[in-house]
């Protein structure tokens, strides 16, 4: 927005183009069928990376070098959106 509104506010005869810039998106789809989208900050990339299902939240939090608040937060986030799902171990 900082790079369009200046045009936006200027007349014009075409809507001015956005700059191009890379953008990575989760996709996710909740147990009960409904589909999600959010943009993943390099935090999510790491924490879904490293998530096996064996690591601990520390574990995480040490290779993503996050906090282990950050990285519960953010698997808080991921679980409403229906990105991941726990289980209980046997």
């Amino acid at each position: 927005l900082p790079a369009v509104l200046p045009k936006l506010l200027q007349p014009f005869t075409t809507v001015p183009d956005a700059p191009a810039r890379p953008v990575r998106l989760i996709v996710a789809r909740s147990r009960h069928g409904r589909v999600a989208v959010a943009k993943a900050t390099d935090a999510i990339v790491s924490i879904l990376d490293l998530a096996d299902g064996r690591k601990t939240l520390d574990d995480l939090a040490r290779e993503a070098g996050l906090r282990p608040a950050e990285v519960e937060a953010t698997l808080q986030g991921l679980t409403e959106l229906g990105a991941v799902r726990f289980s209980t171990g046997s």
